[in-house]
């Protein structure tokens, strides 16, 4: 007797969308709500503009943007994960000893829409991270030197005073020893 697979076995990818889908919505409705929240409450009470304070006059916008064009491949029609795939698979090959008509072949024939919706798939992921970031992951904050070398803060001068404080500080505990 074959029987039906249940409307929940049917339609459970769908459900999983649909709380994934609810999930993000309200938590942009809750960061919507805390910004208008904070810009209000700042404009009144200090006369700032939170989101241009909190996000460096739109810098941290502007330079992720302009960083996550690094993770495009600017030749048409090429694609970085598959040249990671075919040189795993070259090795594979090359380790075994098998020859080119035992393995199956696989190519990657991109139209030109696929290639684009790719890069710009990446280009999103990467702007995503360093603009949550505000700078790249595990090198630090870009955005508030940016911000500080465009208004003219700091000074190349005390660069090698900086390396040299650690050596000062020990100089009187080196005097002590004999």
């Amino acid at each position: 007797m074959d029987t039906r697979p249940s409307a929940l076995r049917r339609h459970w990818i769908w459900l999983v969308f649909f709380a994934v889908f609810v999930a993000v919505a309200f938590y942009a409705i809750y960061v919507w709500l805390n910004w208008t929240i904070l810009q209000w409450m700042y404009r009144q009470k200090a006369s700032i503009d939170w989101f241009e304070t909190v996000f460096y006059h739109n810098y941290t916008f502007i330079l992720a943007a302009v960083f996550a064009l690094f993770s495009l491949n600017p030749v048409f029609g090429r694609s970085d994960l598959y040249d990671v795939f075919e040189s795993f698979r070259w090795l594979g090959r090359v380790t075994s000893g098998t020859t080119e008509e035992s393995l199956p072949t696989f190519s990657l024939k991109t139209s030109g829409i696929v290639w684009v919706f790719w890069q710009f798939f990446k280009w999103v992921v990467a702007f995503s991270i360093i603009a949550s970031l505000n700078g790249f992951p595990f090198l630090g904050r870009f955005t508030p030197i940016f911000c500080m070398a465009l208004v003219g803060i700091g000074d190349w001068n005390l660069v090698p005073r900086i390396f040299i404080l650690p050596v000062e500080n020990l100089l009187p505990l080196l005097n002590l020893f004999p």
